[in-house]
């Protein structure tokens, strides 16, 4: 995972309950095998967290109201 890179913690056993679906930004680049560092709007310090703790957060990619309106027309 990339810095800046935006990460939600997965609900699994082995995660401190209180992380659980909390979704952080990557704070440095990690290679396959490292810990991937985040850190969350709500807590000032950065948390360590294995590659299967986590998964990538994918933002659509926002359509204006105006080809939402033309894409419904056109059905």
């Amino acid at each position: 995972m990339k810095r800046g890179d935006k990460v939600q913690v997965k609900d699994l056993e082995q995660v401190t309950p209180a992380f659980r679906g909390k979704i952080g930004t990557v704070t440095a680049d990690s290679r396959l095998g490292d810990v991937v560092v985040a850190e969350f709007g709500d807590e000032p310090v950065s948390h360590a967290f294995s590659v299967d703790e986590l998964s990538e957060v994918v933002h659509k990619a926002r359509t204006s109201k105006s080809a939402k309106a033309h894409n419904r027309k056109s059905r």
